[in-house]
């Protein structure tokens, strides 16, 4: 990851570089937080997040 990095011209120390995730939606390299800052995709799935997308699911195929 620090290597794509330098590639970019932006220079972190190792403990920043790991802060740095991939958005599987887009791919942009962003900071590690919850969504992702340039598509805002939600980065951090939870079980409680995977529990409602069914809950929801199930909803829809009963209506």
């Amino acid at each position: 990851m620090t290597f794509v990095l330098r590639a970019a011209g932006i220079t972190k120390d190792d403990d920043e570089a790991k802060n740095v995730v991939r958005c599987p939606r887009c791919h942009f390299l962003t900071p590690d937080s919850e969504y992702c800052s340039n598509c805002g995709a939600l980065l951090k799935v939870t079980e409680d997040d995977l529990t409602r997308l069914e809950a929801n699911r199930l909803m829809y195929r009963v209506l």
